[in-house]
């Protein structure tokens, strides 16, 4: 008996697995065995944008992890701009709460919230190692904050509209002030480039598996390609000013 009921769960959760993942169109002709319907029909491409968007969002727990390690290493915030993060965490901010109220999968917006988070540390980790600490504290705490009352249903959606059509601008204002000063630097500072590589491969992932899905609002997608842009820049920046070093200039400290 436990057998058959063992087999029949299994049946059933494979069912409704490949349902979630697939068309309505698609998830017969796999689960009917069907593999060359399937591909020509196109449907091989749902799971592996599905597989592509899952596999940012683990990536985006680790995307900040090299950036960390290297503050506490160096015990310095020399060239990172406080005010750049400030402002690509309120664009996360903004992102989720609309993507949340359109109900658009979570495998198209999960890495915010992983982002968001460390993003918060590294702003925390201002506090002993840069100037002004109560401003960094507060810094780190009051964008995600806004979360939970953007979230709430007496939000009117155009507001939410509004801030998500922003979050494109807010993303190149975010990279400006770190680009700037790398160029005055002639030097990276303490970025790491393993968390800006990782970032650049994700957005161009992310703009693909966004358009596989149908997703191709102006709003949603511009802050990724503003990404992938300003992330590549960042990229050319650490080959033009590898092996330099700069100490925290009287410009970054008035960006932080």
């Amino acid at each position: 008996m436990i057998p058959v009921i063992a087999e029949y769960w299994s049946h059933t959760v494979v069912f409704l697995t490949v349902h979630d993942i697939l068309t309505r169109e698609c998830a017969p002709l796999l689960l009917n065995g069907q593999l060359q319907h399937f591909v020509k029909a196109g449907c091989h491409a749902q799971p592996i944008s599905m597989a592509l968007s899952y596999a940012i969002i683990a990536g985006s727990v680790f995307l900040k992890l090299p950036q960390i390690i290297k503050i506490l290493a160096s015990r310095s915030v020399a060239g990172l701009s406080a005010v750049g993060i400030v402002l690509e965490n309120l664009a996360q901010v903004f992102t989720i709460a609309y993507s949340m109220r359109i109900e658009a999968p979570f495998s198209t917006y999960g890495e915010g919230f992983f982002g968001l988070a460390q993003n918060c540390l590294i702003l925390l980790l201002f506090v002993p190692f840069a100037p002004k600490k109560p401003l960094h504290f507060l810094a780190a705490i009051v964008p995600p904050s806004l979360l939970v009352p953007l979230l709430r249903p007496d939000v009117p959606f155009p507001v939410l509209a509004v801030l998500q059509s922003a979050t494109a601008v807010m993303f190149i204002l975010s990279r400006t002030p770190q680009i700037l000063a790398n160029f005055k630097n002639k030097s990276t500072g303490q970025l790491a480039m393993l968390s800006i590589l990782m970032a650049a491969g994700g957005t161009v992932v992310r703009i693909a598996t966004l358009v596989q899905a149908g997703v191709t609002d102006v709003p949603t997608l511009s802050p990724h390609v503003a990404g992938v842009v300003l992330n590549f820049i960042l990229l050319a920046q650490f080959i033009m000013y590898w092996g330099n070093k700069a100490e925290l200039s009287e410009v970054e400290k008035k960006l932080e």
